[in-house]
């Protein structure tokens, strides 16, 4: 209930500032029956490439800074290597690489995968370093005392302390993501949701918002993703 108010004070906002801006913001109703009306011809391919460009560097970077992370916060020789090569990294202006990424990648889909990658896997690293170094060191004493192997330390106690943090990062970086995906569509040999929304802007203003609206239930539906895999994995919360 409390999620359809909110639906409910967007589309108010939305026709509100509609209706001081017509010739420039086309109403709601006016975007979503135009969304139903276009999506298999021109916005479904769009998608799909979108989508899987998200999909394909949000998994691709939890892996590896969940892995990278773990050793970091169980070795504190590991963390001192790998430390500065993330601090140093990290702070760099995304957009910036785009331009880098375009010359060294022939293929498009892997320039914006790696863009992707290099957006979320930084925080998911320090995230999960820092998960892991919370965890008191007597809970790793009386795992030894109960001969956990490896597999069990990993799912009993590495795991549930590491999912709730790593689950708030991956809502923040989903934002940045989309943003700087939409970025990167404009650019180079342009494709997928972001450069069809930027083909519009002039053309055709009514498929512009239909773009940006597509481009935002993307958005809502993975937020949507990540509140079922904590409700499943993060019982105690």
């Amino acid at each position: 209930m409390k999620k359809i108010l909110g639906f409910i004070i967007i589309f108010i906002i939305w026709y509100f500032i509609s209706f001081i801006y017509h010739q420039q913001i086309p109403y709601p109703h006016d975007v979503i029956i135009n969304f139903f009306n276009i999506f298999p011809e021109q916005l479904l391919e769009p998608t799909l490439e979108s989508l899987s460009l998200l999909l394909t560097g949000l998994i691709l970077s939890v892996l590896v800074g969940i892995h990278i992370g773990m050793y970091m916060g169980l070795s504190s020789r590991v963390n001192q290597i790998i430390d500065p090569i993330v601090y140093s990294i990290y702070p760099i202006p995304k957009s910036a690489l785009v331009q880098v990424l375009i010359v060294i990648f022939a293929s498009m889909f892997w320039m914006k995968t790696t863009l992707i990658f290099i957006i979320v896997v930084f925080p998911v690293i320090i995230t999960v370093k820092d998960a892991v170094k919370t965890i008191p060191k007597e809970v790793f004493y009386h795992a030894k005392s109960l001969s956990l192997n490896k597999k069990e330390m990993y799912k009993e106690i590495l795991f549930p302390a590491i999912l709730p943090n790593l689950l708030s990062t991956l809502r923040i970086s989903i934002g940045t993501s989309i943003a700087v995906l939409y970025l990167s569509e404009t650019r180079g040999i342009g494709s997928g949701l972001g450069y069809y929304i930027d083909s519009h802007v002039v053309v055709n203003n009514l498929n512009m918002f239909t773009g940006i609206f597509e481009l935002s239930l993307i958005g809502y539906l993975l937020f949507i993703g990540i509140d079922i895999l904590e409700k499943r994995w993060c019982k105690w919360i």
